[in-house]
């Protein structure tokens, strides 16, 4: 939600539109594209009213729902979480439907205790454990993350309180690039 909401005001501050689709199975929300700044309050009602669903997220209704709704070439950002398994069977299947017409930015918050597991020296069993469980949990996060790239979409997986700026600056060199 802070990534969000801070693209919104970094993007309208520099005059562009912002929208906002959030799905599950179905998609629940659709906030139009606008620049003005009620925007943001608009993103922040919008996200206020989600419920947690434990389903996997349906990728390619939303993006077809996404393409039919707005047609004109995006940076579209996908806040999404990269270990689960939903990635492999929905997501990256249905990527390219978006990819041919806008630019994809993927993001997602690294959980910084994994990582220092993984990186951890094993002093028992249970940190043996542990440690194995982890390296094979970073893996695979950083596989399906190569896999993202590897399609065409700019993957951000940063640990919390850094996804929001390092968002905000993919952004910025999107802007800069001209590609939009």
């Amino acid at each position: 939600m802070d990534a969000a909401i801070m693209l919104a005001v970094v993007s309208t501050r520099l005059g562009d539109r912002i929208g906002l689709v959030t799905f599950d199975q179905e998609v629940r929300s659709v906030l139009a594209p606008a620049g003005h700044r009620s925007q943001v309050g608009a993103m922040t009602a919008a996200m206020f009213d989600l419920e947690p669903v434990l389903a996997e997220s349906n990728y390619r209704d939303a993006f077809g729902h996404t393409l039919a709704r707005f047609r004109r070439r995006s940076l579209l950002v996908l806040l999404t979480d990269l270990s689960s398994n939903s990635i492999s069977e929905s997501l990256l299947p249905s990527l390219p439907l978006i990819l041919r017409h806008h630019i994809v930015l993927v993001g997602a918050v690294r959980d910084p205790d994994v990582d220092a597991w993984a990186r951890g020296a094993a002093t028992d069993a249970t940190d043996a454990h542990r440690r194995a469980a982890a390296v094979a949990a970073v893996d695979e996060r950083d596989r399906r993350a190569a896999q993202l790239v590897a399609l065409g979409a700019t993957v951000i997986d940063a640990p919390p309180g850094r996804l929001a700026p390092r968002l905000a600056d993919e952004y910025l060199r999107v802007k800069s690039s001209g590609r939009l």
